[in-house]
């Protein structure tokens, strides 16, 4: 089975599918009127690098082009909303 990405393709327009993610990596993006919040789960038994920008709340690592998502785990990573 092949994971899917669910994001936002531009604020208030609804879901756009992208199906880019390698077997075994999930994503899910979660925000309220401040802060975006991006999961990463790692199914597989492999590490995977992803791109991004915030913090990993997890860690409380600052986040800047990429993150690893080490095999089996997850990564949650914040970023603030532009007003």
């Amino acid at each position: 089975m092949t994971a899917r990405a669910w994001d936002r393709s531009e604020p208030g327009h609804g879901l756009d599918a992208r199906p880019l993610l390698p077997d075994g990596l999930e994503t899910v993006v979660r925000s309220s009127d401040l802060r975006e919040y991006r999961f990463w789960l790692d199914h597989s038994d492999r590490d995977r690098r992803v791109s991004g920008e915030g913090t990993e709340l997890l860690t409380g690592t600052a986040v800047s082009g990429s993150l690893d998502v080490p095999a089996g785990t997850v990564r949650v990573v914040a970023t603030d909303i532009a007003l």
